[in-house]
């Protein structure tokens, strides 16, 4: 039998076991629906060879995704980086960077929700966040090893996927200043990327209405149907100049980091 590395009756035990006790066994399997529970694991058995880097390129090689960089000659062979971006598509966007980065500039991990270190020809990419969790401040000080060491580390400020704006546009939402932080305590450069991209109508309007109603972030469920939508697909991505350790202590960590949004919102008009 097929071992599930993506089994949501573990999961739901797991992190939400009140929730798994009274919840309809239908609203079970719709769930194992809407995250491609049944696909994934196929994907996973037929790349059981593969992890890290090598597993993110066969992800996208198999989606049949393809993406540009404009501003690739700025990505060099690094390390003790940090690297930002924007958020548009919660999932397909840290796949392709991690594979990029990991490819092009050496070792790179990213701090990701703790649910998502159960895909675990991933988890090397990964630092677990868990802000509510007892293993909070474990996985703080896990993420200060990986900023003092030589490793480079990809954040997403936003901690969530953009947002439509009252304009149309896609953006992120506030941006969390600990890339900052964390890269003058450690004495790191700062490289912003900008991914152009974006997920569904429907999932906007999720988020939109459910906000209106004072739901949780229930559109976060969508994120693998999102990924599965997002099939042959090409996207860009713009590479802006780097923000020196050295420049870090002419503005606070709220001026970089309201400056860094800036910037990377401004670099595909720029190319």
């Amino acid at each position: 039998m097929q071992k599930k590395t993506i089994d949501i009756d573990k999961i739901l035990e797991s992190k939400a076991p009140k929730l798994n006790r009274w919840l309809p066994r239908f609203a079970a399997n719709y769930l194992k629906k809407i995250v491609h529970q049944d696909e994934l694991n196929d994907i996973f058995c037929r790349a059981q060879e593969l992890e890290g880097k090598d597993f993110t390129s066969f992800i996208i090689k198999e989606l049949g995704i393809t993406f540009s960089v404009l501003g690739e000659d700025k990505l060099t062979e690094s390390k003790h980086t940090t690297y930002i971006s924007n958020h548009p598509l919660g999932g397909m966007d840290g796949i392709i960077l991690l594979d990029l980065l990991s490819h092009k500039c050496g070792e790179t991990i990213a701090p990701v929700n703790d649910l998502l270190m159960y895909i675990d020809k991933m988890r090397s990419l990964f630092i677990p966040v868990n802000k509510f969790g007892s293993q909070s401040r474990e996985n703080a000080m896990t993420l200060d090893r990986f900023m003092q060491s030589d490793t480079n580390v990809l954040f997403f400020p936003a901690g969530k996927v953009s947002r439509k704006q009252a304009n149309g546009d896609i953006r992120d939402e506030k941006w969390h200043k600990t890339f900052v932080s964390k890269s003058r305590e450690y004495q790191r450069d700062i490289v912003p990327i900008y991914f152009d991209g974006e997920c569904s109508k429907f999932f906007y309007n999720l988020a939109y209405y459910r906000t209106k109603i004072g739901l949780p972030n229930i559109e976060m469920l969508y994120l693998a149907d999102e990924m599965f939508k997002h099939r042959g697909k090409h996207f860009n991505i713009y590479i802006g100049e780097r923000i020196t350790h050295e420049e870090l202590p002419e503005k606070s960590d709220k001026e970089w980091t309201e400056f860094a949004y800036n910037q990377i919102y401004n670099l595909k008009a720029k190319q």
